[in-house]
């Protein structure tokens, strides 16, 4: 419909007083449609499902927009909110997903006048809902400590309606966060028991999640073989459910072990067949963490120019996402390459910049970039490194992307 001829329609709905009852049924309809699609998402139809959700986008954001301001927000806002968040995390809306949760949770807070509710235990649900996938969204993004916060409260609202499946979730997510700060200990025991309460309720998916994260845990402590076993049969689950978003979380860990194990050629192999149900997926986190694998494992094996094509792409998309975990990684990546180029300057700035977002990135991650700091550092005298990574330190994040971006200087001689 031309945007003029749409603007008149309104216009006289307003004129004949109906508006609100139109838009509250417009409303309705498309928060029917949310929770019709939600659960279809983690099944064989999910990518049907997800671009019928991309198709129609705008009348989601205009029913939830409705539901906020136009009068008190009730439970159907909140209900659309926990709907929604897989969508806007599987298609990388994770800004505008994040900032939408955010917003209900401030609205909508049911727990203090639950035990006067007779149907408290469903607005307890629905809370819990937006807690998981408010955390979800904040983790994606590389804000920890606040997805620690929506984690441990959804898993006490869990608890208190006796949601077991739901529990599962917010343990298995609580151990992803434990894991990024370095906690392996707590990581491996909240995912033990995830999966255990997984096996026990014969969910086939949630054990295959629950089995991938703890093939992290064993890619956290160098176990490479053992992380590499758990993604494996985690993979397996996850074709049997014919689960495709599964399977490329089980592909691309399953590529990261490789990479980190030294197998290069089968790292970029993994993310090749990763990449290309991902793209399908229109899942932007996903591709932006295959480039990454594909730009380091070309860099590995000496092919520079491959490798500085697919770390750019990567980076570019983590910064439209809003991934500071994805970024620093990124950043850091892109020093590597400097340092493989013998561009000593280039290499220790791209260090600092990466350093500057070292909250955002477990010691795991950091661990592998070791070997190619030493080889920047042996680039250059102390003095010359410490002010060229002090002017990364120093850089914002825009500047530090684009300085990453733009063209490589030419390879500098070595200084001692």
């Amino acid at each position: 419909m031309l945007e003029t001829i749409r603007e008149y329609a309104v216009e006289k709905l307003a004129e004949s007083g109906r508006e609100r009852i139109a838009r509250a049924q417009h409303a309705d309809y498309f928060l029917a449609f949310a929770e019709t699609a939600e659960p279809q998402l983690n099944g064989p139809e999910q990518q049907t499902w997800l671009d019928r959700m991309d198709r129609e986008h705008d009348n989601l954001r205009s029913a939830l927009n409705w539901r906020l301001h136009n009068g008190t927000p009730d439970d159907k806002a909140a209900r659309m909110g926990g709907a929604l968040w897989r969508f806007w995390f599987r298609r990388g809306y994770l800004g505008e997903g994040r900032r939408r949760m955010e917003e209900l949770l401030r609205i909508y807070d049911p727990v203090r006048d639950a035990s006067e509710d007779p149907e408290a235990r469903g607005k307890l649900d629905v809370r819990a809902r937006l807690c998981h996938g408010a955390g979800v969204l904040a983790f994606e993004q590389g804000d920890y400590m606040r997805a620690q916060q929506l984690y441990e409260e959804s898993a006490a609202l869990r608890r208190r309606i006796g949601d077991r499946t739901g529990l599962f979730a917010s343990l298995n997510n609580m151990g992803n966060v434990a894991l990024f700060r370095n906690d392996y200990s707590r990581a491996a025991s909240l995912y033990a028991e995830s999966l255990s309460t997984a096996r026990e309720l014969e969910d086939r998916w949630g054990t295959a999640m629950a089995l991938g994260n703890m093939g992290w845990v064993g890619l956290s402590q160098g176990d490479y073989s053992l992380a590499m076993r758990y993604y494996e049969e985690s993979l397996s689950l996850h074709r049997q459910a014919e689960n495709k978003w599964g399977v490329t979380k089980a592909l691309g860990s399953m590529g990261w072990a490789a990479l980190y194990g030294g197998d290069y050629a089968r790292a970029a192999a993994l993310a090749e067949e990763c990449l290309a149900l991902s793209e399908e997926l229109a899942d932007k986190d996903t591709i932006s963490d295959m480039l990454d694998i594909l730009g380091r494992a070309a860099m590995e094996q000496g092919d520079y120019e491959k490798a500085a094509s697919f770390l750019g792409k990567s980076l570019a998309l983590s910064r439209d996402l809003g991934d500071r975990a994805g970024l620093a990684i990124c950043l850091a990546a892109h020093a590597s390459l400097a340092t493989a180029r013998r561009e000593g300057k280039r290499a220790a700035t791209l260090f600092g910049c990466a350093d500057a977002l070292h909250e955002a990135t477990s010691d795991f991650q950091r661990a592998y970039f070791t070997r190619h700091i030493a080889a920047a550092k042996a680039l250059l005298s102390r003095a010359n490194w410490d002010a060229a990574h002090s002017t990364g330190l120093a850089m914002d994040l825009d500047r530090a992307i684009a300085y990453a971006l733009s063209e490589s200087a030419p390879a500098e001689p070595t200084r001692r």
